[in-house]
């Protein structure tokens, strides 16, 4: 049986649990996007668990503690695992729900 998900390509708090183990299958990319507030670069990393495949964008602080245990070289990254932790974050003026990435060693 095939269930719906209307969540989107990225992971987000609508289709992954608090705590979830995620995978990283496929090597990242980095991307130059223009926001709302300017240009910045973004990571895509495709991830799966639970059955489903995603795309994670880190935070920089996810990045930070990504590069912190696995290295500089995102290539090596595909199949390691972290803990997707519930975050909320006041942006804009509304408070959302963001994924936090804690690396497994």
């Amino acid at each position: 049986m095939v269930k719906a998900d209307f969540s989107g390509s990225f992971l987000n708090s609508d289709n992954c649990k608090d705590k979830e183990v995620i995978t990283i299958i496929g090597k990242p990319t980095v991307e130059d996007v223009e926001g709302q507030f300017g240009n910045y670069t973004k990571t895509n990393i495709q991830v799966e668990f639970d059955g489903k495949k995603k795309i994670y964008s880190p935070s920089n602080e996810s990045g930070i503690r990504m590069v912190s245990s696995w290295g500089v070289e995102m290539d090596q990254w595909v199949g390691k695992q972290f803990n997707a932790e519930y975050v909320k974050k006041k942006v804009a003026g509304k408070t959302k729900t963001y994924i936090e990435a804690y690396p497994l060693d």
